[in-house]
């Protein structure tokens, strides 16, 4: 969990508190074959492959193995996907990976967020809600 004035920052630190912090380039799998993610021709999948070449370039594969390799050498800095051969090498190798859209989604609030501020400060003296949990 973290707190921050956008969605995007608190996504981001909380990843980074976890250990998996969002990369913000380099090279990226985004595989979207499975029902979880949309479909790469519909608009939705078109979108999703769009917003990650703003800040990675893609790779595709021809086959499993080469895609393995490219992942054992650190040739991958992120992945998309739902395959889980390639999320176990994702494990192995310490690369972060999201495995649902809303995650890819939120990742990509993520990386938009890079340099606004963290919004550090005491709990204390953080803008309190006057509500009780499942109360508008």
């Amino acid at each position: 969990m973290s707190t921050s004035d956008s969605f995007g920052r608190s996504y981001a630190k909380a990843q980074m508190a976890i250990g998996k912090p969002i990369p913000i380039s380099g090279n990226a799998i985004v595989d979207l074959d499975s029902a979880e993610f949309p479909n790469p021709e519909s608009d939705h999948g078109k979108k999703l492959i769009e917003s990650f070449e703003e800040f990675f370039q893609i790779k595709y594969f021809d086959d499993e193995k080469d895609m393995r390799e490219a992942i054992g050498n650190g040739d991958i800095d992120i992945i998309i996907s739902r395959n889980r051969s390639i999320l176990e090498i994702a494990v192995e190798e310490e690369i972060t990976y999201f495995s649902t859209c809303p995650s890819a989604e939120a990742a990509i609030e993520a990386i938009k967020s890079e340099g606004e501020n963290n919004c550090i400060e005491a709990i204390g003296d953080r803008k309190k809600r006057q509500a009780q949990w499942g109360f508008p």
